[in-house]
C-alpha cells in the first residue's frame, strides 16, 4: 500500500493550512524520509493517509448532498 503525506507549513497552526508534501503516493519508508526533511524545513503536524486508488464518485457525493423541501 502507498500513502500520501500531509503537513502544516512553518508559521501556520490551523488545519486549514495543511498541504500535501508529495505529488505521488509514497511507501512508508519514503514517507518517513520526506517527513524528516520537511521537519528540518519547519513543517509540522504530519498526517499520513492511505492511497485507496479509488476514483472519486462526484455524482454520488452530489446526490448525497441533495435534498427536497
Amino acid at each position: 500500500m502507498r500513502y500520501w503525506l500531509w503537513a502544516i507549513p512553518r508559521g501556520k497552526m490551523d488545519r486549514l493550512d495543511e498541504r500535501p508534501l508529495t505529488s505521488i503516493a509514497l511507501t512508508p519508508k519514503e514517507a518517513l524520509r520526506v517527513r524528516k526533511a520537511a521537519t528540518r524545513d519547519g513543517w509540522h503536524n504530519f498526517r499520513i493517509v492511505p492511497d485507496t486508488q479509488d476514483a472519486p464518485n462526484f455524482a454520488g457525493a452530489a446526490s448525497d448532498c441533495m435534498y427536497e423541501d
